[in-house]
């Protein structure tokens, strides 16, 4: 019979009273545990940790530093630059169309034309001459139709007029040169002949039919 808590923590040597046989007598598992507290001086808090540095010959990527604040642009800036697009919408107008064909229609609902087939469409080499078949005179008309602008442009029907010395007119009719949209810069011939011209005939003036214009 012995008091638990003279064994201790870790327990103690015993010996029997009636043997004297001595062992190691660990206390009951059940017996209340002792807890050792730190001295008051090594609870008081420490000074910080250090950073860790970065080994020597350490090659990664340094953390990114945090973004600036973008500074808002002035109104004045602001302005200036829808000035200048604008600027270029206009002046650039017919360049814009040719790429971007569906702006037409704000150009046009904003009353701004970006080309008039009818400055943009030219005649150029214009001549006629005379070819004989088999004892038949025939007149020859020929050119082409060059287009100046830097807009693609349908060409509308050519009118052809006869004319006597008092430039009257001794017949007319239209050819057409072409079905196709002009390009930009580009040109089309266009050719036109009357068998048995009038011994009247003096000369042949080419214009663009406009239609009711």
């Amino acid at each position: 019979m012995i008091d638990p808590r003279a064994l201790g923590v870790t327990g103690r040597t015993v010996r029997c009273t009636h043997c004297s046989h001595t062992w190691a007598q660990l206390p009951p598992e059940d017996a209340p545990r002792r807890v050792d507290l730190p001295p008051p001086d090594a609870m008081a808090p420490g000074p910080p940790p250090k950073a860790l540095e970065p080994p020597s010959g350490f090659t990664g990527e340094a953390a990114p530093e945090a973004r600036k604040p973008r500074r808002a642009l002035s109104p004045a800036l602001v302005g200036l630059l829808v000035l200048v697009v604008l600027g270029l919408l206009w002046y650039q107008r017919e360049a814009v169309i040719a790429r971007f064909p569906a702006s037409a229609g704000i150009y046009a609902a904003l009353g701004v034309t970006a080309g008039d087939p009818r400055t943009d469409l030219e005649f150029r080499k214009v001549g006629s001459s005379r070819e004989d078949d088999n004892g038949h005179s025939t007149l020859v008309i020929e050119g082409e139709v060059v287009n100046v602008s830097k807009l693609a442009h349908d060409v509308p029907p050519l009118r052809i007029t006869l004319q006597d010395a008092g430039k009257h007119a001794l017949k007319s009719w239209t050819v057409v040169a072409t079905n196709e949209r002009l390009l930009p810069g580009a040109s089309v011939p266009f050719r036109a002949t009357v068998a048995d011209p009038s011994d009247a005939t003096v000369g042949a003036v080419v214009t663009f039919d406009w239609g009711n214009d």
